[in-house]
């Protein structure tokens, strides 16, 4: 499912590529496991060249679910030094 998500953002056209989207996308490849695709998707989110692509709240809790799906407590330490690179304050500890 995440590999899908991901070839539907790269071929999506640019009205389609927004931050809605791509939460959606990170939020699939934490169910499916891939931490690795959900970091990947959060990066490319920078990438798209278009204005209504930036990191919110829902995108870095959606970044830390899948951390959580993963056991991976390090990879949420790297969330919480994105969180505050973005200026975005976490609203649940």
């Amino acid at each position: 499912v995440a590999k899908w998500a991901k070839g539907a953002v790269d071929e999506a056209d640019d009205w389609a590529k927004n931050s809605v989207v791509f939460n959606g996308m990170i939020r699939c490849a934490g169910e499916a496991h891939d931490l690795d695709m959900a970091f990947g998707l959060f990066e490319g989110m920078f990438r798209t060249g278009t204005k209504n692509v930036s990191p919110n709240i829902i995108t870095f809790g959606s970044l830390m679910s899948a951390c959580e799906r993963v056991g991976d407590v390090k990879a949420t330490g790297r969330v919480f030094e994105l969180m505050e690179g973005a200026g975005v304050e976490p609203n649940e500890f």
